[in-house]
């Protein structure tokens, strides 16, 4: 009798084991998804707010300043404002100095959402070592791409036709300098 019982054990154990094993798969494959929150919480929060205070008030004038003329993007990764060419060497390397960078505004075409202009907000973070390298890489990327790049120098408030003209002047140019707004060192 004992040897039923130690047996009828066993063949429970290894079928729950093949069920869950089973089941596992299902997952896995997609024919089955249990809701993320029954299953496991990650440790992630919603943010309260996209842009900083500063990113929000130049927003609104870039609004103003294109009136309605351009589409306004923010916080648009350099990777997909610019690409490595195939066939780069250390192609990989390359690409990764990109993809961690983002550009604070682009402002692009109504139509076909292309890239015109890039707008960087620059407050006091920027007179830090590590940004003006950053900075220097971001402005030899976009020119290199022919992408212009208009940096604002961070105020409590802008002139919104000082703005405009800025950035009629750095869309008018070939991409191969950098525009600026604001006192600069």
């Amino acid at each position: 009798m004992g040897f039923v019982l130690v047996l009828f054990v066993f063949l429970a154990v290894a079928g729950v084991v093949v069920i869950y094993f089973r089941s596992r798969d299902e997952t896995e494959a997609g024919r089955t998804r249990p809701s993320d929150n029954a299953s496991r919480r990650l440790p992630y929060s919603s943010r309260q707010y996209l842009l900083s205070r500063a990113e929000r008030s130049l927003y609104g004038v870039l609004e103003q300043a294109v009136q309605g003329e351009y589409r306004i993007f923010a916080k648009v990764r350099l990777a997909d404002l610019v690409y490595v060419e195939r066939g780069a060497e250390k192609w990989q390397a390359h690409f990764n100095r990109i993809a961690g960078k983002h550009a604070d505004f682009v402002i692009c075409s109504l139509d076909s959402v292309s890239p015109l202009l890039v707008v960087e907000l620059d407050d006091r973070s920027h007179e830090r070592a590590d940004r003006v390298n950053r900075d220097g890489f971001v402005n030899d990327a976009l020119a290199s791409a022919k992408l212009p790049i208009l940096h604002v120098r961070a105020r409590s408030s802008y002139d919104v036709s000082e703005v405009a003209d800025a950035i009629r002047r750095a869309m008018a140019s070939d991409g191969n300098a950098q525009h600026m707004v604001g006192a600069y060192r």
